[in-house]
């Protein structure tokens, strides 16, 4: 091919050519970049937070990482949570001297299956009026005269109020049993 430029126009265009593809391979460097960025930066997120769930509670280092100070925070309050749950069975095991609130508990898990049992309360108003209130459901007056029966019975209660109002019902019986808990001195 017979170039008849002058000279002054072949180096212009020169120029012009090297400019053309110098922007061609800036532009592929930098979406190639881009590429890599899109793929590398969500693996590199995901293994730095298995490296970071990975490292025990106790070495905070201080690499500016919010996540391992919000772990500890939530390992301190399951502490702390921990520790104020000991202390309320403690203080209630003391209330209850001669009876083991487990072994107590344990017993509702042998009632008849016409009872169902929502909710169980201790309340402790000084003295011996210690009280445990016992709210649910009956399937029929027999089944809640004979959980009455089976309370009575129970060594850790002394006395058991079943309200005759609970027996207006013949079916699907919503009680509240109140029953005084023993102390020995």
């Amino acid at each position: 091919m017979i170039n008849l430029l002058p000279q002054k126009y072949k180096s212009s265009q020169a120029s012009k050519y090297k400019f053309r593809r110098l922007i061609v391979a800036c532009g592929f460097i930098f979406v190639l970049s881009m590429v890599s960025l899109t793929f590398f930066v969500p693996a590199y997120i995901l293994k730095n937070a298995a490296y970071v769930e990975s490292e025990p509670v106790g070495t905070n280092e201080s690499n500016g990482s919010n996540e391992s100070s919000e772990n500890a925070e939530g390992f301190v309050e399951i502490l702390a949570s921990l520790s104020r749950a000991s202390i309320l069975v403690t203080e209630l095991n003391t209330r209850l001297p001669d009876s083991n609130v487990y072994e107590t508990m344990l017993a509702f898990q042998n009632k008849s299956s016409g009872i169902k049992i929502n909710e169980i309360s201790y309340t402790n108003r000084g003295g011996d009026s210690n009280k445990i209130i016992i709210r649910g459901v009956a399937a029929n007056r027999e089944d809640l005269t004979n959980f009455g029966r089976f309370l009575e019975a129970r060594p850790e209660f002394d006395q058991i109020d079943l309200p005759i109002s609970s027996f207006t019902k013949e079916s699907n019986i919503d009680f509240s049993l109140t029953a005084v808990v023993v102390h020995s001195n």
